[in-house]
């Protein structure tokens, strides 16, 4: 297990290694300044102009609460849906317990009843 923790450690340190060559390089586009502007129909905003890596910043957050909403409604469709099959599983069992003693019973009354046949033969 400490393997896979080694693996990837050393993957997260090799994408940040470019993430930050990436910006190093490239640190006069990401410091350059631009202004967004939204129309929407009848409602139109712009922004002040604020530096390239803060939009970045500013998407890769919202993309990352996105892709966290999204597998958090996952997680909760399959907790409901682990709940619903652990009572069904538990039904399940409480009615193989009840067959199995119901069988119980059945082979008591028979063997019960093979004796006392077997007793009136004797006679």
């Amino acid at each position: 297990m400490k393997k896979n923790i080694k693996i990837k450690l050393g993957f997260f340190v090799f994408i940040a290694f470019l993430f930050l060559l990436i910006i190093s390089q490239n640190s006069s586009f990401f410091l350059a300044k631009q202004a967004i502007s939204i129309n929407i129909l009848i409602i139109k905003y712009t922004t002040s102009p604020l530096p390239i890596a803060a939009l970045f910043i500013v998407i890769f957050i919202l993309g990352y609460l996105i892709a966290y909403l999204l597998t958090l409604i996952e997680k909760i469709k399959n907790r409901k849906t682990i709940k619903a099959l652990s009572d069904t599983v538990n039904s399940s069992l409480e009615s193989i317990t009840a067959l199995e003693s119901e069988v119980e019973d059945l082979k008591k009354t028979k063997s019960g009843k093979s004796e006392k046949f077997e007793s009136d033969v004797d006679d």
